[in-house]
């Protein structure tokens, strides 16, 4: 500003300023340059908040939202709030994991970080890139449980990434090649669902349909996301041959998240002994009824 950048509305719309915002320092200087409220961006993530709590039908991802708001203007404890709400409705959503272990991180309560931190890579997707690049994680980085939960993470990454080498779902020698590593990944980390998880989907690319069933049955006696890991015990079954054991598996996943399963079988080529059995007229009903629901949302969004 005394070099002479002394655009106040540059300053009040710049998202990247947002972690001073809550700062009077920051509001001292724009408002010194003729700028009024220079908390606008803080008033409006607080108000985010206050209609999320109002609103009964709030879903996760409407307090994870909030709770990002929130978080970007440094507002932890209300952040904190909405994150474990967000986490609490969807234990599985690792980002909302990893946002949590950052506001308690820039909060200083290092235990709750490191605690969030690690529900994110063992309950949901976390990924090692994620944990080191974020300099909201900052203050854990001396951590002892920090530098593990960064080689956990490489540990249960998924695919070919794990070798700078990605290979498709269809690359069955590669996947063959790396089967190893994941059952060996799968003994080191016995009570880890993500890794039993891994190996199911591992093997499945193999064409090792039915140990596949085995591993991801493991995941979901380990409570690792039970819905998902339903669905591709029921993918493992139907590639296996035994069609009335999944849809067993593919009945009970639609239970579990109708929505979430509805977006995974539309076009998947592991259901395809499934398809042409009535039973299967259940899963076209969730399918069309996720298209309907975006075709609705796309015509609010452009009203």
């Amino acid at each position: 500003m005394q070099l002479g950048f002394d655009d106040a509305d540059k300053y009040l719309s710049d998202s990247d300023l947002d972690p001073i915002r809550s700062d009077s320092r920051f509001r001292a200087l724009v408002e010194s340059m003729g700028g009024q409220q220079a908390d606008r961006r803080v008033r409006q993530a607080m108000e985010k908040l206050e209609e999320t709590r109002k609103d009964a039908a709030a879903e996760w991802h409407d307090w994870a939202n909030a709770g990002v708001a929130l978080l970007r203007v440094r507002k932890l404890p209300e952040a904190i709030e909405a994150l474990r709400r967000s986490v609490e409705m969807n234990p599985a959503n690792d980002v909302g994991w990893h946002n949590l272990a950052c506001a308690y991180a820039l909060d200083r309560d290092t235990r709750q970080a490191i605690d969030a931190l690690s529900k994110s890579v063992v309950d949901g997707n976390g990924s090692a890139d994620r944990i080191i690049h974020d300099p909201d994680l900052a203050s854990l980085r001396g951590e002892r449980q920090f530098i593990e939960l960064v080689q956990l993470a490489r540990d249960l990454e998924l695919g070919g990434m794990k070798h700078n080498n990605i290979f498709g779902d269809d690359d069955v020698q590669q996947w063959r090649r790396a089967l190893p590593e994941y059952e060996r990944l799968a003994r080191e980390h016995a009570n880890v669902g993500r890794a039993w998880f891994n190996l199911g989907f591992a093997r499945l690319r193999a064409g090792e349909a039915r140990t596949a069933a085995d591993a991801f049955q493991r995941a979901l006696s380990l409570g690792y996301r039970p819905a998902t890991s339903k669905y591709n015990v029921a993918c493992s079954l139907s590639v296996a041959g035994e069609i009335d054991q999944a849809f067993r598996y593919l009945d009970d996943a639609l239970a579990a998240n109708r929505k979430l399963i509805a977006g995974y079988a539309r076009g998947d080529h592991d259901l395809k002994a499934l398809r042409n059995d009535p039973r299967f007229d259940a899963v076209r009903d969730a399918i069309r009824e996720l298209e309907k629901m975006k075709e609705d949302k796309h015509k609010d969004d452009d009203e």
